[in-house]
């Protein structure tokens, strides 16, 4: 006790009322630092772990694949309205907590049987380069309807347009376009059902109308 009590008082002594306020700030950060890191690695031990299947590959041999499920979708909502030179014209804004989408809708104009149309311009809102494939199928769900289909473009390299992290998605009405992977119907699988490495669904679950009786295309 004699010990820590003069190493205390050659502290006081050195570093002055400052010096001491800046210690005593560092020993707090320093303390909430550790409560900090210890209630992440509390979560993240009570977290329980992603869903996993094994799977065999094209050698015959067996892996195990392990992926945390979407997340719960939270549906776009029309949140104003924009408005670019003559030219461009404007539009709609949309968004969620996760993405910020420009919505731009003409009567007719599309290359493919002068069809209605509708350009989604989708940015999410870190301004990172996210693209989640489920993801763009929800927010085309949500704006133009379910039965709608969305092309994005890959252009040849002299018509190639790359000036920011927002993604490009033409949406047309039902028929306009009829071609895809040749399947006959509907098929939406769970990681459990799927024969290669598939994302699960939120909690496990299938999307609506997977696991169902799969619908015909008309």
């Amino acid at each position: 006790m004699l010990l820590v009590s003069i190493a205390d008082l050659l502290r006081h002594l050195l570093l002055g009322r400052e010096g001491r306020n800046i210690v005593g700030r560092a020993r707090q950060l320093k303390r909430m630092k550790q409560r900090i890191l210890t209630d992440v690695y509390k979560d993240i031990a009570q977290a329980a772990p992603p869903p996993e299947r094994t799977y065999t590959d094209d050698r015959g041999a067996t892996f195990v694949h392990r992926e945390a499920p979407s997340s719960v979708w939270e549906p776009m909502h029309q949140a104003g309205t924009f408005s670019l030179p003559t030219s461009l014209g404007g539009g709609e804004v949309w968004e969620n907590r996760w993405y910020t989408c420009s919505v731009r809708r003409y009567e007719a104009g599309f290359p493919i049987r002068n069809s209605p149309y509708i350009i989604l311009g989708i940015t999410h809102v870190s301004e990172r380069a996210m693209h989640d494939w489920r993801d763009y199928q929800r927010i085309k769900n949500d704006i133009c309807g379910a039965e709608w289909e969305g092309l994005e473009l890959y252009p040849s390299e002299s018509r190639l347009v790359d000036p920011s992290n927002r993604f490009y998605v033409w949406c047309v009405p039902p028929g306009v376009i009829r071609w895809g992977l040749p399947v006959s119907c509907r098929q939406v699988l769970t990681m459990q059902e799927s024969i290669a490495p598939q994302r699960p669904f939120p909690d496990e679950m299938t999307a609506a109308g997977a696991g169902e009786e799969a619908l015909p295309r008309e």
